[in-house]
């Protein structure tokens, strides 16, 4: 696991969803809210390339969608290698929407710390979701009243094209 230093609060929510520690007071890898440090679209579309994700069209305004909730950056010096964001309204409920780390970055705990940061910012709001696939550690359900693990009740994993056979799963007693 890289050596992170993170805002304050991260270190226990992590501990609190079963993570450990997410951040260790190092020099490494700084994980900052977007409002602290602001994120240039230029850098966001360049880590989408380095991360293997499909680069969003020109005509997307990234400027925009990095203003439109909370969202935090994880640097290696000045370079921008992991990026996550929420959709809230700010009491009820919020969705992690997207989290990407550059692919030379992956597998080492670095999804943690951002999902962390954005949780700490999310702190007062009711539910958190996270849209994405099972087996990511952002695929949780986090209220006041604790985390849920999202991954132990997905029984089928279904395109869209499939949402019939999803009803008739359901019906059956075979899917929640």
């Amino acid at each position: 696991m890289l050596p992170y230093t993170a805002t304050d609060g991260l270190n226990a929510i992590s501990r609190e969803l079963g993570m450990g520690n997410a951040s260790q007071a190092q020099d490494r890898i700084d994980v900052v809210l977007h409002r602290q440090r602001r994120i240039a679209a230029g850098a966001l579309r360049a880590l989408h390339e380095r991360a293997g994700r499909s680069v969003p069209a020109p005509e997307i305004d990234l400027g925009r969608l990095l203003n439109a909730g909370p969202a935090v950056g994880a640097w290696d010096g000045e370079q921008l290698i992991g990026f996550a964001r929420a959709i809230s309204d700010g009491q009820l409920v919020a969705y992690i929407e997207e989290v990407i780390i550059d692919r030379r970055y992956q597998d080492q705990g670095l999804g943690q710390a951002l999902v962390g940061a954005l949780l700490a910012e999310l702190a007062g709001v009711a539910v958190v979701n996270r849209h994405g696939s099972a087996g990511t550690v952002t695929a949780r359900v986090t209220n006041r009243h604790g985390t849920i693990a999202i991954d132990p009740m997905i029984t089928h994993v279904l395109r869209l094209e499939d949402i019939n056979r999803a009803f008739d799963l359901m019906h059956a007693g075979e899917s929640i």
